[in-house]
């Protein structure tokens, strides 16, 4: 079914970014909300925007709220078609070797 066809995409993705020592907050829904760190450990509001803007320029968009403190370390990022991830996941290790 679609909804375990999502779930299966969603845990790999949550996997994926667990795997990077990402924190991911756990989730029920179409989209994890997670807080990036770059390849030298950092995390924040810096690293947040940097990966957006890297997504951004690849044509992969995210969500950011840097408006609140408890988020703007965090992007929401929807759990879309496996090649959809995939290209996400491209990117991400992409942004990891050059930012």
């Amino acid at each position: 079914s679609m909804l375990k066809k999502i779930k299966r995409t969603r845990n790999n993705s949550r996997a994926l970014f667990e795997n990077l020592g990402w924190f991911v907050y756990p989730s029920a829904a179409n989209f994890l909300f997670v807080e990036p760190i770059n390849r030298d450990g950092a995390c924040g509001e810096d690293i947040a925007r940097s990966l957006y803007e890297y997504l951004l320029s690849r044509r992969i968009l995210v969500r950011r709220f840097p408006r609140h403190a408890l988020t703007s370390s965090f992007l929401r990022i929807s759990v879309g078609s496996d090649s959809e991830m995939n290209a996400l996941e491209n990117a991400i290790e992409s942004w990891l070797k050059n930012a």
